[in-house]
């Protein structure tokens, strides 16, 4: 009998709680200047601000359900093949592993460029990564077109100049996860020689 995905199907609960819950915060109550969207997003030039739960908790801040919807529509789907093909326990350390690269290359991306105190919010990021990485590592190209419409539609859109270098960030993580699980696969086998 197939395990239920518990990880996948957490993530969605997480992501509904953190969006749904946060009109309901009141930030005089916790001594936060502005309203919770903006100090539960990421901010690259402020990365530890609210003691880093903004590095944790941005991936499940969501504008509104419209938002999570579209965001979770992609997710859930190569999530749950991840969870019943690898393990429960090799979808946390992916996800968070793109999401941890992807908040790097924002950090390093927005040491060249000015971003103005812009915040970042959202799964899309991950979302990009993930499908990067999923396409790269099983050669299923066509998987390429989720991130590539991602970034487009950011264009399209006209998404502003931070969000656009979150999803390419997203999608640099999972290719930052190709290399080292290729690094890692290559110096594993010289250790066995």
């Amino acid at each position: 009998m197939k395990q239920r995905p518990l990880v996948t199907i957490g993530l969605i609960l997480f992501c509904l709680l953190v969006t749904l819950m946060i009109p309901t915060l009141d930030t005089s109550i916790y001594g936060f200047n502005g309203d919770p969207l903006s100090w539960l997003s990421f901010s690259p030039t402020d990365p530890w601000r609210i003691w880093g739960l903004s590095i944790l908790l941005s991936p499940f801040v969501h504008l509104n359900l419209w938002h999570l919807f579209t965001n979770l529509i992609f997710l859930v789907p190569l999530a749950l093949i991840i969870e019943r093909r690898r393990s429960p326990a090799q979808l946390v350390i992916i996800l968070v592993c793109i999401h941890l690269a992807g908040l790097l290359c924002l950090l390093a991306l927005g040491a060249g460029i000015p971003l103005e105190g812009k915040l970042f919010l959202g799964s899309s990021q991950v979302l990009a990564g993930l499908y990067t990485f999923w396409a790269l590592e099983e050669k299923k190209f066509a998987y390429l077109l989720i991130p590539g419409g991602i970034l487009l539609s950011g264009l399209w859109q006209g998404q502003d100049q931070l969000t656009i270098l979150a999803h390419g960030a997203g999608v640099i993580g999972g290719v930052l996860l190709i290399f080292s699980n290729a690094l890692r696969k290559k110096l594993g086998a010289k250790r066995t020689n």
